[in-house]
């Protein structure tokens, strides 16, 4: 059996609610060029994201989605609303960043 190959290339952004949200996969191979736009985050802040909980941050930033960096490493994206980050980072993908 042969498969015919119907796309190529890497998603760059899906739209979600009012917002752009760029694609994990992309901001994880690109994210560490930005220079606006991430938040910083402690090993703490990521236990607390992997178990559900948001994050309560003070920012200037616009509401809508935010790199989240620990570190040089980019581990995919939140979204900030009213002073809050939560995780948008798929539990699978965050089991495999906890078990690397």
């Amino acid at each position: 059996m042969r498969l015919k190959v119907t796309q190529v290339g890497l998603k760059a952004f899906d739209k979600v609610g009012n917002y752009l949200k760029p694609a994990t996969r992309m901001m994880q191979l690109f994210g560490h060029h930005a220079t606006k736009g991430f938040w910083q985050i402690s090993e703490g802040d990521f236990e607390r994201l992997l178990r559900g909980e948001p994050l309560k941050v003070e920012s200037t930033m616009e509401d809508g989605f935010v790199i989240l960096r620990l570190g040089e490493h980019v581990l995919g994206m939140g979204l900030l609303l009213q002073g809050m980050i939560t995780s948008r980072i798929r539990k699978s993908e965050a089991q495999r960043m906890v078990n690397e």
